[in-house]
């Protein structure tokens, strides 16, 4: 009967995983920026009065949009705490929607309307989006953190791969290579066929209608376990410690027993039912403002920080470059989505390594 209820509790984690990696499917579409870059630049240039705008000046774009994601995600943590997964991220998941559709008419105004759309309005979106569906998807399967954390950022990873061939086919369904360039630096190249042209604003209206509908159906496969500290036991019996101190709230200890239970009679249930504790947690509780004040935190931030500043730049240009040297914008959209398998599956490989291994080590 325990066994059941165990494996019963095991599925609905899974489900919540799938739901946290749809979710962060869409909000991972960040990563495209390097594959939308020439079309959107290419547009400003063409059929806006920014016409002297460059891919150096669409980039402060992508820049925004990562700042306001970095700058929110905490408040996410904050909001989920208080109001729950499903509420917070179906608004920061919808509030992303929103920004990438409502650049469909902010492209065809000018550079700036599109840094409030795809800058502003995305990034923060998506910053409260991040934290509540990782949130979730650990306290289902807190022994194997390591592993739901891979999984569910995977989708943030691997969103390229989706999205990529998806604008480029619906943009330039033609292959077609950039035409114009500047005179004053010859291998910048734009797009100026209308053909092109044409589809960019729209596109944005279908990625953003379809990151709304996964999103919906993501945030439909959250819910947190009704009780953390009693995921899977039957009735409602108490959990307690060996010495029958109760257990508190949260896992805060890493064993306990069925209390008015006999060891013989629970040996084996209780074994699974330790899976549901995070045997490495050290009982640490630091609330959210002191963790500010802790060394280890910037020390792993200045890792983070000093880490993705030379991907966010190679992200964003990487296809504005290639086009300097190669005319096939499918290949150049293909070598982008072959970097977001690396992307995806690296997070899953480390997440596990992180379930076995010191965090320490693996840096």
């Amino acid at each position: 009967m325990m066994s059941s209820r165990f494996e019963n509790v095991r599925w609905k984690g899974w489900l919540v995983v799938l739901g946290g990696i749809l979710i962060h499917i869409t909000l991972g579409s960040r990563y495209t920026f390097g594959n939308l870059t020439s079309y959107i630049t290419s547009y400003l240039r063409e059929r806006t009065p920014s016409e002297s705008i460059r891919y150096k000046d669409t980039t402060s774009i992508f820049l925004l949009l990562i700042t306001c994601y970095g700058a929110t995600v905490p408040l996410g943590g904050v909001l989920d705490e208080r109001l729950g997964p499903r509420l917070v991220s179906i608004i920061g998941c919808w509030v992303a929607s929103i920004g990438v559709f409502t650049t469909y008419f902010s492209i065809q105004d000018s550079f700036y309307s599109v840094l409030l759309t795809y800058g502003l309005i995305f990034g923060i979106g998506s910053g409260i989006a991040y934290i509540p569906a990782l949130a979730c998807a650990m306290k289902w399967m807190p022994e194997k953190k390591g592993l739901v954390n891979g999984l569910v950022t995977g989708g943030h990873g691997i969103a390229a791969v989706i999205w990529n061939p998806i604008e480029t086919e619906y943009i330039n369904p033609h292959n077609l290579s950039p035409n114009t360039s500047l005179k004053e630096e010859p291998t910048e190249r734009y797009f100026a066929e209308a053909s092109v042209l044409d589809r960019v604003p729209s596109c944005f209206l279908l990625l953003g209608i379809s990151f709304a509908i996964i999103q919906f159906i993501g945030v439909l496969l959250l819910f947190d376990p009704s009780e953390p500290s009693e995921p899977c036991v039957e009735d409602e019996k108490h959990l307690t410690k060996s010495d029958g101190e109760p257990l508190q709230a949260g896992g805060e200890y890493k064993t306990f027993e069925i209390e008015g239970e006999t060891s013989e009679g629970v040996e084996d249930d209780t074994e699974q039912e330790q899976g549901l504790v995070d045997e490495k947690w050290t009982g640490l509780d630091i609330p959210p403002l002191e963790v500010y004040t802790e060394t280890a935190f910037w020390i792993l931030w200045s890792t983070h920080l000093i880490t993705v500043l030379g991907i966010v730049f190679i992200m964003a240009l990487y296809k504005a470059y290639g086009q300097t040297m190669i005319n096939d914008d499918y290949f150049l959209s293909l070598t982008g989505s072959v970097s977001a398998i690396f992307n995806g599956v690296g997070r899953i490989f480390w997440g596990c390594m992180a379930d076995r291994y010191s965090y320490k080590l693996l840096l």
